[in-house]
């Protein structure tokens, strides 16, 4: 599964200062306690993200962030996108992608990335996480060439805990990276301020009211809700209400992207105007439907004339 449910906080930012932990984020855990299906994600990140930093060295990060800095940003925008829809009284979609299983060739998410496109999306998410995607910066490369053509931005979706990881993202053309208030607590605003610096488009995910305290102190403009993390409540009108309470409380001007798994959190998720959908990629491949059926439907439910 790609959604983790979030219960306790367990995440710090990292207290060294070099350029090879600055922005880190390390998982404090109790002995005791089991680790969450989040918890064990963000660890095998941390694993990844130190095996690349060790390998480069602190000069060879330092300058492979420098040299992202210099590299022009994507003509594709994903405030323009949802803007788009927006001013035009409608919510704006995007499909999550990915090749269909970790071992698939690279080449399926870009199948499945044109499929959405031509089915009515208007960006693309690709998840890029060790436990979804093994060679999911290759991935999100090709698919970000593929999409520059129909100026279509391409959101990355994993754990984004180091500048370096956002300096990849860029080189692999992607327009924005989400990251996790809840994973990156009062690092948040680093790590904002470090993908605005290398011209890229931060999405904060949030669940709950202190996650939008932090979210706010970045002047954040894109908000998600349900993206990577899911709300631990009993029941799905529990859920349903703490989604429509984060959507209310967001402040003015923000554009907020819900992640949805099924028509009817579709619907719910306009209802309580949502400005983006992000379709989970169990919505388009497990159901009966075409992806073109799905994206269709969901197209006639954002238009508002349902």
């Amino acid at each position: 599964k790609t959604n983790r449910t979030m219960r306790v906080s367990r995440f710090a930012p990292c207290a060294a200062s070099t350029s090879r932990s600055k922005g880190c984020v390390h998982v404090v855990m109790a002995s005791d306690v089991p680790p969450t299906s989040l918890e064990r994600s963000v660890r095998l990140a941390q694993k990844r993200l130190g095996s690349e930093l060790s390998r480069l060295g602190e000069a060879g990060v330092d300058e492979r962030i420098a040299s992202a800095s210099r590299t022009p940003p994507p003509r594709a925008s994903f405030v323009s996108a949802v803007e788009r829809r927006t001013f035009g009284g409608q919510c704006a979609i995007v499909a999550e992608v990915s090749a269909g299983s970790p071992s698939a060739p690279a080449w399926h998410a870009v199948e499945a990335a044109e499929q959405c496109v031509e089915g009515g999306a208007d960006a693309i998410a690709l998840r890029t996480d060790l436990e979804s995607n093994a060679d999911g910066l290759l991935q999100l490369q090709l698919v970000c060439r593929a999409m520059e053509a129909r100026n279509i931005p391409v959101l990355q979706l994993d754990w984004i805990m180091h500048p370096l990881q956002v300096a990849q993202a860029k080189e692999a053309g992607a327009a924005g990276v989400q990251i996790v208030a809840s994973v990156l607590g009062d690092g948040t605003p680093a790590t904002h301020d470090a993908i605005l610096q290398l011209g890229m488009e931060p999405i904060v995910e949030v669940i709950n009211q202190k996650d939008l305290d932090i979210a706010e102190k970045c002047n954040a403009r894109l908000f998600g809700v349900h993206l990577s993390v899911a709300l631990a409540l009993p029941n799905a009108e529990a859920r349903n209400l703490a989604t429509k309470g984060l959507l209310q409380s967001l402040p003015f001007g923000a554009l907020s992207w819900i992640g949805v798994a099924s028509m009817d959190e579709a619907r719910k998720a306009i209802a309580y105007g949502a400005d983006a959908l992000l379709l989970k990629r169990d919505m388009l491949v497990l159901g009966s439907q075409s992806v073109t059926e799905i994206l269709q439907e969901v197209r006639y439910l954002a238009s508002g004339d349902d």
